[in-house]
């Protein structure tokens, strides 16, 4: 039976089971909201027998173990793929919510139906840089205490247009999905830039791109590839993070090239 909200997590280590900012803590949260399904993706990940038994004793969720990383578009299509639902959610494992983050979300994605991603998230760009990637002219982005992150204080809950929404946290539209065929894009494996290349698909079909600000979030990146540069195993291969970087983002440029401008702003 099709569910209201699918939540699709992708990860490559296991967070440490007592912290908050844990697929454990997510899935206590999540737990709290009905008509909903959880899809874990153990991207080429360790899992601790402790994380088996709570998927195995939590009904809605499922735990899917892949013996190597398969690279974050993949793992996002299995998503797509599998979770019936009408609103697809993308989670960080180590991300912290409230339920009514996600219900708030949800709703913005109901009542604007040519919304096709809501994040919390999100930057303008109004300019390309000189290797033809959008430049962030207005971001609407995190603030930095205590060693986490925390969108919720400095803004009312205003909607607004924006070029990209960050990617730890953002729901799709299903109805957006069937109906242009969407899919990530795996050639940007293992990441990076995904949340672009969305976001220029979604302008190419005549969506929105969308932030809800206020809403309380935070996560917290200890480790993984958004900490520095490191290398990054995935499918058999290993890559430096920043050569990673710059790779995509010439793909990118090089993907979008007759559209890089038209489809800039939100």
């Amino acid at each position: 039976m099709k569910k209201r909200i699918g939540v699709l997590c992708a990860f490559i280590e296991e967070e440490p089971m007592h912290s908050p900012y844990s697929i454990h803590g997510l899935i206590n949260t999540l737990s709290c909201i009905s008509n909903l399904s959880i899809l874990a993706v153990a991207n080429g990940a360790d899992i601790s027998e402790e994380t088996r038994k709570l998927f195995k004793d939590t009904p809605h969720a499922i735990l899917l173990e892949l013996p190597e990383n398969i690279g974050v578009p993949a793992a996002w299509n299995l998503g797509i793929e599998l979770l019936d639902c009408e609103y697809l959610f993308i989670l960080n494992d180590d991300l912290w919510i409230k339920t009514d983050c996600i219900l708030e979300l949800a709703k913005v994605l109901e009542d604007r139906p040519d919304t096709a991603v809501i994040g919390v998230e999100g930057v303008i760009c109004t300019e390309l840089d000189e290797n033809g990637f959008p430049r962030a002219t207005t971001k609407y982005k995190k603030q930095k205490q205590r060693g986490f992150f925390n969108t919720a204080p400095k803004f009312s809950k205003a909607i607004v247009d924006v070029s990209a929404v960050g990617g730890f946290l953002f729901g799709l539209s299903m109805d957006f999905v069937k109906k242009t065929g969407f899919r990530f894009d795996t050639r940007y494996s293992p990441a990076f830039c995904e949340e672009f290349d969305l976001a220029y698909f979604a302008r190419s079909k005549g969506y929105k791109t969308r932030v809800q600000l206020g809403l309380d979030s935070s996560y917290d990146h200890i480790h993984g590839i958004s900490s520095g540069p490191v290398e990054i195993e995935y499918l058999g291969k290993k890559i430096m993070s920043d050569e990673l970087s710059a790779r995509n983002t010439r793909l990118f440029s090089e993907k979008w090239k007759e559209r890089l401008e038209e489809l800039l702003t939100p």
